[in-house]
């Protein structure tokens, strides 16, 4: 703007590329303009009518279509930003990191290899579960705090919702990968966890992708409360009555199978019992227990199982409940998408309030120093104006500049105008 505005003026000379013609005042740029095709195709637009006008824009998936981008171009977009943001975000990064260290070695001392103790194994790998659940709900409440720009973007038609939910979930991932590779590696070697003696570093492997899984799933589960809860106190009390439930019917605190029968629908849909299940059969099942246990036709491993009521059926699980674990995560993890997605598009909170709404405390509705409600008459009228003009002197040659020149506008009582144009001016007109 400003250096249209210093072509009319002797400042405007400079721009010259031929210094031999001369230069235009105001007047003959806006004639020159004017006689231009593409002054000519401007005029012609504004003098047409609605009708003709909307003519060409008929059929153009550029005015019609919701969203400008594909479905997937938006899951890229929102994936990309997300990452961007988790890896600028260093302190909290480095902060996971030292998180996963300092607990893996405390653990890992305290259950320093432990592979002969049953109970010990079962304890270790319960109290792995805890934590990594623990650290997933801590992405809950930046969830809720960005919430209000979501809001904002969705009505402006950024993207799908879909496409939000999903590509902010891919983001999660290198979280969850830190937790299995810091965390579980620790766990796994200082514990002394089967890798030898008929089992094999397979059984490693499996071992990280279950704490993967299990930080992964159990992350997206809890991101349903940021789209259906108000604030961060009742995200976290429903948060900790969901973890409440998970530890109750883990398959830990209660033997699987003294679970009543009226309760255990809970056990089979506790994502902490298929994990949990999971992590004991990838151990007992792994080839180093396959020894027969005295007196019993059955394996060292299948008796361990067997004495914590890790059965189905009056047997011991097999080694292929591993995988039933992890396709129960993934569908998990679908439910949870779909869960966020619909909620965000049916439940609000937010009603026009700044994004630092949630630092407010909205229950003081019963303070007495807040002032009554001020409702002021006034009657409504309507604004115009005409013939509007404003002018500067240049700074470099003391020559006057006209910024407005005759403008002219009507605006219409209890109505919202919008002042639209490309840039230089507008600012202006409303300050004068």
């Amino acid at each position: 703007a400003d250096w249209l505005q210093t072509l009319p003026t002797p400042d405007g000379a400079k721009f010259l590329a031929d210094k031999s013609k001369p230069h235009l005042t105001n007047k003959e740029f806006v004639e020159k303009f004017e006689i231009s095709e593409r002054g000519q195709l401007l005029d012609a637009s504004l003098k047409a009518t609605l009708a003709d006008n909307l003519e060409p824009v008929k059929g153009e998936k550029e005015y019609t279509q919701r969203f400008h981008n594909s479905w997937w171009a938006s899951t890229v977009l929102v994936f990309r930003r997300e990452a961007l943001l988790w890896w600028r975000d260093k302190y909290q990064l480095k902060a996971r990191i030292m998180q996963d260290l300092i607990m893996g070695i405390v653990v890992g001392t305290v259950f320093w290899q432990v592979q002969d103790n049953p109970q010990s194994v079962v304890g270790v790998l319960y109290q792995s579960l805890f934590f990594i659940s623990m650290g997933a709900m801590l992405k809950v409440a930046p969830q809720i705090d960005v919430r209000g720009t979501f809001y904002k973007q969705q009505d402006a038609n950024f993207f799908p919702t879909s496409s939000f939910v999903i590509g902010r979930s891919c983001a999660a991932l290198p979280t969850s990968v830190i937790d299995a590779l810091f965390y579980g590696t620790i766990i796994y070697w200082f514990t002394g966890l089967a890798y030898n003696e008929g089992a094999s570093v397979a059984n490693f492997f499996v071992f990280l992708l279950l704490v993967l899984v299990t930080a992964y799933s159990s992350g997206l589960m809890f991101s349903i409360f940021s789209a259906i809860v108000k604030d961060r106190p009742t995200a976290q009390a429903c948060m900790s009555l969901t973890v409440v439930f998970l530890v109750l019917f883990s398959g830990f605190t209660v033997q699987p199978d003294v679970i009543p029968n009226y309760w255990i629908w809970a056990y089979w849909i506790n994502l902490f019992a298929w994990m949990l299940r999971a992590l004991l059969v990838n151990e007992y099942q792994s080839g180093k227990y396959d020894a027969t246990f005295p007196g019993t036709e059955q394996t060292v491993g299948e008796t361990i199982l067997d004495r914590f009521g890790f059965t189905l059926n009056g047997e011991p699980f097999g080694y292929e409940w591993v995988w039933w674990g992890i396709l129960f995560a993934f569908a998990l993890c679908i439910v949870s998408v779909w869960g966020s997605v619909f909620s965000l598009k049916k439940v609000r909170f937010e009603t026009g309030k700044s994004l630092a709404a949630h630092m407010m405390d909205s229950g003081d509705d019963d303070d007495e120093d807040v002032a009554d409600e001020v409702v002021l008459d006034f009657q409504k009228v309507n604004l115009t104006f005409k013939d509007i003009t404003y002018t500067v002197t240049s700074s470099i040659t003391n020559e006057p500049l006209s910024l407005l020149n005759g403008i002219t506008g009507y605006l219409e009582a209890g109505k919202m105008t919008a002042l639209m144009g490309e840039s230089g001016g507008k600012s202006l007109l409303t300050f004068h």
